[in-house]
């Protein structure tokens, strides 16, 4: 398995696993989330590819994507505080049919990774919990 930025080619891929994704959320609080919804379309995944600000990894076993995460820097523009960066992770995503495997772990050593290359004073994830 290797984890490497994503790219074009793995739009439809990403997709896919968004789709998984929103339906965990539908099944699990219908009283909040839409049916065959998805957070990203395609063309809003092409956009994040395209965005400095956004970084997307994509995890790879056997030549297929199994797993992504989505991170975005955000610099602190307050007057009131120090000026800092953070990394937020705002998706992140393994296959259905290959998590107990590290793998979503192995994504978030890649995010931890670019946080520090990038000087970033910390790491948010905000989680769900039903």
């Amino acid at each position: 398995m290797i984890i490497r930025e994503a790219n074009k080619t793995d739009v439809n891929d990403i997709v896919h696993l968004l789709q998984q994704v929103s339906q965990i959320h539908y099944e699990l609080r219908p009283d909040i989330f839409m049916p065959n919804t998805v957070k990203y379309d395609a063309l809003q995944v092409n956009a994040l590819l395209e965005d400095s600000s956004y970084y997307v990894y994509v995890s790879v076993l056997d030549e297929k994507v199994v797993g992504y995460i989505i991170c975005q820097v955000i610099q602190n523009k307050s007057h009131l505080v120090v000026q800092q960066k953070r990394l937020y992770i705002d998706d992140l995503c393994v296959d259905e049919n290959t998590r107990k495997m590290n793998i979503g772990k192995k994504l978030c050593e890649q995010a931890k990774a670019l946080a520090q290359q990038l000087h970033c004073y910390n790491i948010t994830l905000n989680v769900w919990h039903p």
